[in-house]
């Protein structure tokens, strides 16, 4: 069943995960993606059978991997990045706003089919825009780390 793996995802890491600091985005992000996927549940707007690509199953699985990208991208203490590792850290926040950009798309297609109710798809279009406006400015934090470096080795030129 598709609901369990999803809740089953949210577990996985044991009592050990809750000791080690997350950042604030990602908490936020995690935290946002189960009480969607409860308010939708509760709601009764899923169906049991519902393909994977039917727009609430797009908003659940693009917050829920977004904000697992998140976790691998700002899981290290230290911001910005150090060089060695800002291009692995673009890659997982492009990652992670490819997935807010789906669950975007998909909150798009509840609209125009009118599932959920506009108060909720309104409310949850408001966070992962934001979710995705901060994920924009990691990533060019991100970058600009790539580019200092490469003035320091072009010698400033």
């Amino acid at each position: 069943m598709k609901r369990t793996r999803f809740l089953e995802a949210e577990k996985w890491g044991g009592p050990e995960r809750d000791d080690e600091p997350r950042h604030p985005l990602v908490v936020e992000c995690s935290d946002f993606a189960v009480a969607l996927f409860q308010e939708v549940q509760a709601a009764g707007w899923l169906a049991e059978d519902a393909h994977q690509e039917h727009p609430l199953w797009e908003i659940l699985s693009g917050t829920s991997c977004a904000s697992a990208k998140l976790a691998g991208a700002l899981g290290d203490d230290e911001w910005p990045p150090d060089e060695l590792f800002a291009g692995d850290v673009i890659v997982r926040l492009k990652k992670a706003r490819g997935y807010l950009r789906d669950a975007l798309r998909g909150l798009e297609s509840a609209e125009e089919e009118s599932i959920a109710t506009p108060q909720w798809r309104h409310q949850t279009r408001v966070k992962v825009t934001g979710f995705l406006a901060q994920t924009e400015d990691f990533l060019h934090e991100a970058r600009r780390v790539l580019e200092d470096l490469e003035d320091e080795e072009s010698g400033g030129l």
